[in-house]
């Protein structure tokens, strides 16, 4: 399309989208989206155990051990100083 007739055309089509019936519209989006969902479910409990594994891993907690020590309070020495 020329540059000059991209905005009409735009706004033609947005005008024709809009006055489309919603069902009908919102079955053409269903259509697109339907095959990258299944794609997602198939792989989510895959994706949902390795997180898990990764989670409760024993580096995952000794790293989360060593990042809550930096958020208590600091013990003082004998002599009133912080360490």
């Amino acid at each position: 399309l020329p540059l000059e007739s991209v905005e009409g055309e735009a706004i033609a089509m947005a005008g024709e989208l809009g006055s489309s019936p919603q069902r009908a519209f919102g079955m053409i989006k269903r259509n697109r989206v339907e095959i990258t969902e299944k794609r997602v479910l198939e792989r989510l409990d895959a994706k949902v155990q390795f997180f898990i594994d990764a989670w409760y891993s024993d580096e995952a907690r000794h790293a989360l051990e060593r990042a809550m020590a930096d958020f208590r309070p600091h013990e003082k020495n004998p002599t009133g100083k912080s360490d």
